[in-house]
């Protein structure tokens, strides 16, 4: 569970560091994306180096004391709702200043958490993201920033959490007009403008 201690930088499929400290995030923010990315690195690492039963185990383990607990295990543990289970883990290890094994046996002092399961389980955080950013391109004509992503995921979480969430295509849509209006309605007016021209070479 420990690892070797090495300084493996295998990095998981879709996710790069941040690095870029411009723009109106600043700099603390890109340092919080930074660590952030870190802890997914290293949970991705930790977890891949586990053989398939141990790495069930713990993940099933962390997931029955509250973390993640919406997402089910998936079958080989490496799934993204697997990794970031595993990284809320890491963080709350590093945080608490205490060993693997340490901080395991403080988490199976927790009573179990509650289990989503059957009509209330939510949406698969790869779904979500793949939704949203569709929708994003349609609609505006670039890609989502990490921080719509997650403010999305926020969002929609929440919708879940309460019962009433709609699909997300529209949720989605939702979030876009009320988040991006201006971004929302420049893009409509191009997509007029370019109809309307298009009508006045066939007239």
């Amino acid at each position: 569970m420990e690892g070797d201690g090495s300084t493996t930088t295998t990095t998981v499929p879709g996710w790069k560091p941040t690095t870029d400290t411009t723009g109106d995030s600043g700099t603390e923010s890109a340092q919080y994306q930074a660590y952030m990315q870190s802890k997914l690195d290293e949970a991705w690492n930790k977890l891949k180096a586990m053989d398939l039963k141990k790495r069930l185990d713990v993940l099933k383990f962390l997931r029955s004391k509250g973390m993640n607990s919406s997402y089910d295990v998936s079958v080989s543990g490496l799934d993204t709702s697997d990794i970031y289970r595993y990284r809320e883990f890491l963080i709350y290890q590093e945080a608490s200043k205490l060993t693997v094994k340490q901080a395991m046996e403080n988490i199976g002092n927790l009573p179990n958490a509650a289990i989503s399961t059957g009509a209330s389980r939510k949406a698969n955080i790869k779904d979500v993201d793949s939704v949203f950013t569709e929708v994003v391109q349609s609609m505006i004509g670039r890609q989502p920033t990490k921080q719509e992503l997650l403010s999305f995921r926020t969002a929609y979480s929440g919708m879940e959490s309460g019962g009433n969430a709609p699909k997300l295509q529209v949720a989605a849509e939702a979030q876009l007009k009320e988040k991006m209006p201006e971004e929302t309605k420049a893009a409509q007016f191009a997509d007029y403008a370019n109809i309307f021209e298009q009508m006045l070479r066939g007239g």
